[in-house]
């Protein structure tokens, strides 16, 4: 399976933010967007479903102990704007869509030892991450979407990171295609 990774640039009082940092060196095709809702629109329509089987999309989450997998992008989004100054209107993201949308992209995502590095998650926020996620699971519903939330590298160490978020790509590339929808 082709595994495209996205991370975001700085944004608030993180300027080096791990997202980037991790996906530059996770071993997977990778994109870093700017912090903004328009960036992340753009990056998603101009996007060419056929170049990827699933997308990891990467945030950080300033409380995180172990890395997030989010199971549940939700149609909510908060009124705090990106880095370019934009916000949108707090509330629901697309006013047709559905309240939530599940990935099936971590359900076959085990191997010993990632309960060590890892926890699943439910509530991606109501900010560009959640943003991100809920817009590319409804763009992409034919495709495997997941959302991870990393700590600060004060919180995990980069190099542990990098080393988890490497092993997560590459479990994820070694599953057979979805053969069903979510």
């Amino acid at each position: 399976m082709r595994v495209l990774t996205t991370g975001f640039g700085p944004f608030l009082r993180v300027t080096e933010n791990p997202s980037a940092w991790l996906v530059e060196r996770c071993g997977a095709p990778f994109v870093v967007l700017p912090v903004g809702y328009d960036a992340v629109d753009a990056f998603l329509e101009g996007l060419d479903p056929s170049s990827f089987d699933a997308l990891v999309m990467v945030g950080v989450h300033g409380r995180a102990r172990k890395i997030r997998l989010e199971c549940v992008a939700r149609n909510v989004v908060g009124g705090t704007p990106g880095s370019d100054g934009q916000a949108r209107r707090p509330g629901r993201i697309d006013p047709k869509g559905p309240d939530r949308i599940r990935t099936s992209l971590w359900r076959e995502v085990v191997w010993p030892g990632a309960a060590d590095h890892f926890t699943l998650a439910d509530n991606a926020g109501d900010y560009l991450c959640n943003y991100s996620f809920y817009r590319a699971a409804s763009r992409f519903p034919e495709k495997r979407v997941g959302f991870v939330h990393v700590p600060p590298f004060d919180r995990m160490e980069r190099e542990t990171q990098r080393e988890a978020l490497q092993k997560l790509v590459s479990e994820i590339s070694a599953q057979a295609m979805p053969t069903e929808s979510r």
